[in-house]
């Protein structure tokens, strides 16, 4: 898992992609704006989300995830 961490003002954002080939072929992105945390991700990385947030997670959070049927 390789995690990208970059800042908008208020804004935090932070990218999540898996290592392919020495490249990352598909990033996912969540953001933290004051105290929320929106998480556009795939589920896959929330194991890895969640130990990046340990400690500092936001007592408001949404996920968003995109479902195919």
């Amino acid at each position: 898992m390789v995690i990208e961490v970059g800042e908008l003002g208020d804004i935090l954002a932070v990218r999540c992609g898996n290592m392919v080939g020495g490249k990352v072929p598909y990033w996912t992105t969540l953001y933290c704006y004051k105290n929320l945390l929106i998480d556009t991700g795939c589920a896959h990385t929330a194991g890895e989300v969640k130990e990046f947030f340990k400690g500092r997670i936001p007592p408001i959070s949404a996920s968003l995830k995109w479902v195919e049927f």
